[in-house]
């Protein structure tokens, strides 16, 4: 073959060696691949002569990376992507290893360490929110124990607390009123529709009136109120309320207080009563001195007790000894014409003259009757009695010359228990 002008070097592989940059070379291992394949054709019994020669020997790029970085040079993008690089540069971690491994020995410490400091801080943290917790459930224990103070107070003292939200239109109910009122705890507050039905209407207006001044001008009320139970039934209380402002200065809510003094009223109204009898006593005492005519002094003691003593209804009458019947001669205070055609009789043997009127002329002592209505001995007058609104009644004879001889009659919605004797013998005889 001939040459020319040019000049041809041939370098394989093996010769690549420190200080040499490396190039097109052969690359022994594939000519050694070549020459195996070859013999192991012919040992397989192929004949030479259909074995083919090769013809063209397999170069191939091989640069030594040490020498291309030392002599700072770059292959070409084309020479790059197939080019076998031997003796690379070793890569940042082996070149960097003794610093390296220290350093992450001394990250590793700093890691335990901090994970130590984070576990102490977590633990002190835990310590701490254990005693906060024993803190915290010491204080909802005395705040229980404050409530439940609180509830038996209100209910020991009959007082309930309430307040009203005006943004949300809520009410809210102490257990306390639930009690004076006898409703279930189960059962939720009254709405602003409901509330009204808790109220005698009267009551209803004053308690409207008052919360609509307050929610107007802040100011507070307290009202003697007639409330209704869960059995229909009216209990009297103090209602107190009061405004609260908000951050506007606008009144943002009503809160107050309801006190059971049912027990107060019936105490008052029980001592007015005897009071008024006392007070009528007495004006029967003078008027027995200053009348001129017995039918004066009947007529003015009627009178004395309607309208001092407080009773609807009084009347007199005398005994017509002929008939034994108990005939009117005065009264007052009677508006439904109770004691018009009214049949009491002195006579035992009749049932009209089984009723305290009768048996108290007979027996000379007053009697009592605090259940007109369901009194087996009142039973012929039973039905005047209801149309006149009659429940009770006491009977006391008068004396002319220490005998019995005309018995005037009181009638009142509601009377004082009776004396014990005066009881006594009213369940015997009346």
């Amino acid at each position: 073959m001939k040459a020319g002008r040019f000049v041809i070097i041939s370098m394989e592989d093996v010769y690549i060696y420190p200080g040499v940059l490396g190039g097109y070379v052969t690359s022994g291992h594939k000519q050694g691949a070549a020459a195996a394949e070859l013999g192991a054709r012919y040992f397989a019994g192929t004949a030479v002569a259909a074995i083919k020669p090769v013809e063209s020997s397999a170069n191939e790029y091989v640069i030594d990376g040490g020498e291309l970085e030392r002599l700072g040079l770059m292959l070409p993008p084309d020479i790059a992507g197939r080019a076998t690089i031997v003796n690379p540069r070793p890569a940042f971690f082996e070149r960097n290893l003794k610093l390296i491994v220290p350093l992450l020995y001394a990250f590793a410490l700093l890691f335990v360490l901090s994970l130590a400091a984070s576990l102490f801080v977590v633990m002190r943290k835990n310590r701490q929110i254990a005693r906060s917790s024993k803190h915290l459930e010491a204080q909802a224990a005395v705040t229980n124990e404050v409530k439940e103070n609180l509830v038996r107070a209100q209910r020991i003292a009959g007082i309930g607390s309430w307040d009203w939200t005006r943004a949300s239109d809520a009410i809210t109910w102490s257990e306390g009123i639930y009690a004076i009122l006898g409703r279930d705890l189960a059962l939720p507050a009254p709405t602003s529709e409901t509330l009204p039905q808790f109220f005698t209407p009267p009551s209803w207006e004053h308690l409207a009136a008052a919360a609509a001044r307050a929610l107007e001008t802040g100011e507070p009320y307290e009202l003697e109120l007639e409330m209704i139970r869960a059995d229909a039934t009216a209990v009297w209380t103090t209602t107190r309320g009061e405004a609260v402002r908000g951050a506007d200065g606008a009144v943002a809510k009503l809160r107050g207080t309801v006190h059971d003094i049912d027990a107060r009223k019936a105490a008052e109204a029980k001592i007015l009563r005897l009071s008024n009898l006392y007070a009528a006593l007495s004006q029967c005492n003078q008027l027995v001195m200053h009348c001129a005519t017995e039918q004066e002094l009947f007529e003015q003691l009627c009178r004395a007790v309607v309208n001092v003593g407080g009773m609807k209804l009084a009347w007199i009458g005398l005994v017509d000894q002929a008939s034994k019947r108990i005939k009117p001669v005065a009264s007052h205070g009677d508006v439904s014409g109770y004691v018009a055609g009214l049949e009491v009789s002195v006579d035992p043997l009749k049932p009209t003259g089984r009723g305290p009127a009768g048996t108290a002329i007979r027996e000379n002592s007053p009697r009592w009757c605090q259940d007109f209505l369901h009194d087996p001995s009142t039973a012929p007058t039973h039905e005047r009695a209801r149309n006149a609104g009659r429940r009770a009644a006491p009977r006391t004879p008068l004396q002319r010359i220490g005998s019995a001889v005309r018995g005037p009659t009181l009638q009142s919605a509601a009377l004082p228990p009776a004396p014990a004797a005066a009881r006594q013998r009213s369940d015997t005889s009346a």
